[in-house]
């Protein structure tokens, strides 16, 4: 069992202001480096998927505690009706302090892994190739029945990829057919359609919700940049949010546009998602209020960051990955944003951050630029050395600074040869590099 040692920094809130809207800016989870995470909540941890080693590691958001227990991969916890989580053979239950144990879940590890019914009475396990679009093989775990249902074929069509599924109930489940034309209901312990939901065509994204029935999809009409609420009584579609005229300053005129992990907050209050474009490296944070039936934008379309797999803290907060950074974020959303203050954001592109000689042997010079601000002002930079284990080997600078362009040495003498990174941190942006040592 490796241990490893990471700073953990959390950074303030502050907002930005862009033409005449205001937007809020993400707060960093951690500096290690990340390809998933998931959350307990009644723990208050998160759990991280390390980038290089692929060990889980846990982080206590009370005590701000890293654990460095390795774990295989990250636990999906139900935090429902139930405290529980699943491993790779089983259901563990916290709060009865009993153990489920079936078969078959080895496979399930790869893939989408594992998903929980809306209210935590079931869940669905895929399995593939470590990765959502390979998956082949699909099965439900009743937890009321303790019994395995593999019912799903894939000669029924099912697109368990782009457009991923939704949960209908505990027991049913919306996908998108192979053309991507029809949603359908499909029963998963009988394996059998039970509805056929909508006809539409080019569907890219969906999601329903069964505590309001309806259901909100994103179809090529209207160069992809509407999203639309279906009401399955009403049988009719009406526009839930238009990306061109609610946000022009953020709209990427002619890009294809997505949206995905849609989640209610745990009180229904609020559902977060991210909406982003297909041609472009970039994605924003959205939320809908429902009391006042407004969705407001945290985040711009050139923020430099494309982010997925947004999890709700708790009713105020949500955290997601940053797939461009490889790092974990936060948001709050506790209230749209009002109020505007004049923090810096340094856009990445107009960071820069190179070494020479590379590979070295045994020190390098680490040059970094820094755009021109205004009034003179002072940003907060840290320049940080990491081993493949994403262990910090040194801190090069930790201070503010002014425009213009710095060099600082890193000397390497007393380690072993190999690859390690450098990573460039500002409050809103990071830019991590490779270099190698050869001796």
């Amino acid at each position: 069992m490796r241990v490893l040692k990471t700073q953990i920094t959390i950074i303030i809130f502050f907002v930005l202001q862009l033409s005449q809207m205001s937007f809020a800016q993400p707060f960093l989870i951690s500096d290690l480096a990340a390809l998933d995470f998931s959350i307990d909540r009644r723990a208050r941890v998160v759990y991280i998927d390390h980038l290089f080693s692929n060990d889980v590691f846990s982080y206590n958001l009370t005590t701000n505690k890293l654990d460095t227990t390795v774990y295989p991969y990250c636990p999906q916890f139900a935090n429902k009706n139930y405290w529980a989580f699943i491993h790779e053979y089983g259901f563990i239950d916290f709060e009865n302090d009993s153990v489920l144990t079936f078969e078959n879940l080895e496979d399930f590890k790869g893939g989408l892994s594992f998903m929980f019914s809306p209210n935590d009475f079931g869940f669905i396990g895929t399995s593939g190739e470590d990765n959502p679009y390979s998956v082949r093989a699909n099965s439900y775990y009743s937890i009321s029945d303790k019994k395995l249902y593999n019912s799903l074929s894939e000669s029924m069509g099912l697109r368990w990829e782009r457009p991923n599924p939704s949960w209908s109930s505990d027991t049913t489940m919306m996908f998108c057919t192979t053309n991507r034309d029809i949603i359908i209901d499909v029963n998963l312990k009988a394996g059998e359609i039970v509805d056929t939901v909508l006809k539409s065509h080019e569907i890219v994204a969906f999601k329903y919700f069964p505590y309001d029935d309806y259901l909100l999809y994103v179809n090529s009409e209207y160069n992809w940049q509407r999203i639309w609420k279906y009401n399955l009584d009403s049988k009719r579609s009406e526009v839930f949010y238009d990306f061109d005229t609610e946000n022009p300053e953020s709209h990427c005129k002619g890009s294809p546009f997505g949206f995905e992990s849609l989640q209610w907050s745990p009180n229904k209050k609020k559902m977060a998602f991210v909406g982003f474009f297909y041609t472009i490296s970039a994605s924003g944070i959205y939320c809908h209020f429902s009391d006042s039936n407004k969705t407001y934008l945290y985040g711009i379309c050139d923020d430099y960051g494309k982010k997925y797999n947004v999890e709700w803290m708790d009713n105020d907060t949500i955290f997601y990955w940053n797939a461009t950074e490889a790092r974990i974020y936060g948001y709050d959303l506790s209230s749209p944003i009002t109020s505007v203050e004049n923090d810096i954001k340094l856009p990445k592109a107009y960071l820069s951050i190179n070494n020479y000689p590379n590979p070295f042997n045994p020190s390098t010079t680490i040059t970094y630029s820094l755009p021109q601000l205004p009034n003179q002002s002072l940003v907060k930079i840290r320049l940080l050395v990491y081993d493949t284990l994403g262990r910090v080997i040194t801190t090069l600078v930790n201070e503010k600074k002014q425009s213009g362009t710095y060099s600082v040495t890193f000397n390497a003498e007393g380690l072993a040869s190999g690859v390690y990174y450098y990573s460039l941190i500002t409050e809103s942006n990071v830019i991590t590099k490779p270099m190698i040592l050869i001796k």
